[in-house]
């Protein structure tokens, strides 16, 4: 027979092992093409930096070629240069395949797909996508304290431009970074599955950011990836 006293420390060891409240939210099967508004958990975001970022006015169809035509939606700015940044989210399975003009781009499944711009017709500076998760509260409206980010970025699209500079931000504060450029041969580049974590509380923002360096052109790119708050 086991003492009871061992029994209730084996209890507590279990409960200690088992985050509780933890809250897992998933970046492509999260995307929302119905809603792009300050009040959702996910927002669709466009601008130089942070603290200017506006939301994408306009949901657009998209037109994927494989594994036959059919439309899909997503978020833009028909305003600017190529109505990008622009967003929109493969969850469907298998591989999808776009080609924007000069070769087919892959989109793996459960991938948010996303693009980066240079604003309006002319302009010159970086129109940066962002996708921004708001942290909300708890069910009984106590804050959680940390999040936990798993996330791979790819450039999906190898026929062209200068690459795209990513970051992981929290309440504009860059948490990850880096850059990726995919050659006209070989793999894809990406970053792998990498792991970012920072204490948060209700109202903080984590952003992925995607900034065309200085053209915006061949600039697709795939997230996937969760964020787990505790």
């Amino acid at each position: 027979m086991i003492h009871p006293s061992k029994i209730a420390l084996l209890a507590i060891t279990l409960l200690a092992a088992t985050p509780a409240g933890a809250a897992v939210f998933n970046i492509a099967p999260g995307f929302n093409p119905a809603s792009n508004a300050v009040t959702d958990l996910w927002t669709y975001l466009e601008g130089p930096g942070y603290g200017s970022y506006t939301l994408l006015p306009n949901q657009a169809p998209y037109i994927v070629n494989t594994p036959a035509p059919f439309t899909t939606f997503g978020w833009n700015n028909p305003a600017n240069l190529n109505s990008v940044p622009a967003f929109f989210a493969h969850t469907g399975g298998g591989t999808w395949s776009v080609n924007p003009c000069c070769g087919v781009v892959p989109l793996p499944n459960n991938t948010l797909v996303y693009h980066p711009g240079m604003g309006p017709a002319g302009g010159l500076s970086a129109d940066r996508a962002v996708l921004r998760f708001t942290v909300p509260a708890q069910a009984n409206g106590s804050s959680y304290q940390s999040a936990k980010i798993k996330f791979k970025y790819t450039d999906l699209d190898r026929h062209g431009g200068d690459g795209i500079r990513w970051s992981i931000d929290h309440n504009g504060a860059s948490q990850a970074n880096g850059t990726l450029f995919s050659l006209t041969t070989g793999p894809l580049a990406t970053t792998g599955t990498q792991f970012a974590g920072f204490s948060v509380t209700t109202g903080d923002t984590i952003d992925f950011v995607l900034d065309p360096i200085a053209d915006e052109n061949f600039d697709t790119t795939g997230l996937t990836g969760s964020i787990t708050l505790n």
